[in-house]
């Protein structure tokens, strides 16, 4: 699966999903201490939560995982994750590459990652964004019904609060864009066991740069990122 794939399903009405577990949410399953580049903090609860995550998720159709990791860049989540894996017989739907839907200067070779933001506007179904406060322009850009704030740093503390507000709009073929750190497969988790008929989108830092500014090394500068985007904005 390209990106061009996933644009042609929001165009169709298909659902879908794209998680990502990234090295933040592997330290946090393997029980480390510390936190992730956000100042995400682990913990023990959270870890045992996205493991089940994983578990539950990859036994559904029509969910995706960007490829983040390799043997030779990361042995210890490498082993970890592919015995979690192998133990539990689980079949990944790999999409490459990790970056697919963030801000970063190859995303923005083409207009590929516009054609999929565009998609997600010009859509009549209802759409959510989950996410802190400064991301508050994405609303108007994207046409979305529904902005849930979270807090900037810890949102996993606020869970409960956090599901709450969301499941109040969960419906079929809503589209949740998803700006909330290491819970987020633990979120999607949850909300698919209420509705499957749902398409979530895990961006990430990917809105960042469109609507606040750079918070990630790597990304592009917010004037470029805003030049490519200004058939949204």
């Amino acid at each position: 699966m390209e990106l061009n794939d996933f644009t042609n399903k929001i165009y169709k009405n298909e659902n879908f999903s794209i998680i990502k577990f990234g090295d933040g949410e592997m330290n946090c399953m393997r029980n480390l201490e510390g936190s992730n580049c956000d100042g995400h903090e682990y913990s023990k609860k959270m870890g045992k939560e996205l493991i089940k995550s994983l578990i539950y998720l990859s036994k559904k159709s029509e969910i995706y995982f960007p490829k983040w990791f390799s043997k030779q860049i990361d042995c210890e989540n490498y082993f970890f994750w592919k015995k979690i894996i192998e133990d539990n017989n689980l079949i990944i739907n790999y999409i490459e590459p990790f970056n697919i839907l963030l801000t970063y200067p190859f995303n923005l070779e083409n207009e590929n990652l516009l054609n999929f933001y565009l998609s997600i506007k010009k859509s009549n179904n209802n759409k959510i964004l989950i996410g802190p406060d400064r991301l508050f322009g994405a609303k108007d850009s994207l046409k979305i019904s529904h902005h849930i704030k979270i807090p900037l740093i810890n949102a996993y503390n606020s869970f409960d609060n956090i599901y709450k507000d969301v499941e109040n709009f969960i419906e079929n073929d809503l589209i949740i864009l998803m700006c909330v750190g290491m819970m987020s497969p633990i979120l999607s988790k949850n909300l698919l066991q209420l509705n499957l008929k749902l398409t979530i989108l895990d961006f990430g830092s990917g809105l960042d740069p469109i609507f606040y500014g750079n918070t990630r090394h790597g990304q592009s500068s917010t004037t470029e990122v805003k030049n490519y985007f200004k058939k949204i904005l």
